[in-house]
């Protein structure tokens, strides 16, 4: 249907969201010119001990910047920034529950013990379904399958 849905924008904030946000887009903005360019990304990543690319850092605004302007707007970080942390409770939902099969918190779970429940439980897994997931961590049959890997590589996140 409609993909816009999934995109929050500024209206769908709170105020106070949107003056939370505001406030870091202004103190990430170092040249206080209203928009976030390549020199800003890079002085705020270098205080933050990273040490980005070139490649990074023109990654960074391509993401943000669908208008290719070479910057970042406020409007365009609210989309982005909510975006991600989107994908971040999404990811933490996933965790928790692949989690609860993992009692000693290693990031792994036996796959023929999660294919067990994914194939009879709930809305059961086809097994076409099942070897995409295996084939998704590179994760042959029975051996240990790595959850923390699949959700990453599901919403996007490292």
């Amino acid at each position: 249907k409609n993909k816009k849905k999934n995109k929050m924008s500024s209206s769908q904030l709170s105020a106070k969201q949107r003056r939370e946000y505001k406030e870091l887009f202004n103190m990430l903005d170092k040249d206080k010119d209203g928009k976030l360019n390549k020199d800003d990304l890079e002085t705020i990543m270098t205080e933050l001990g990273m040490k980005p690319t070139a490649r990074q850092i023109r990654d960074m605004i391509t993401e943000c910047d669908p208008s290719s302007s070479g910057f970042i707007t406020f409007g365009n970080f609210i989309s982005v920034l909510s975006s991600k942390l989107r994908n971040t409770s999404r990811s933490e939902d996933l965790l928790g529950a692949f989690e609860r099969l993992d009692e000693s918190k290693t990031g792994s779970v036996p796959s023929l013990e999660l294919k067990a429940h994914l194939t009879k439980w709930g809305s059961p897994l086809t097994q076409k379904e099942w070897k995409a997931m295996l084939a998704e961590v590179n994760c042959a049959e029975g051996s240990l399958f790595n959850y923390r890997k699949f959700v990453a590589s599901m919403t996007n996140t490292s």
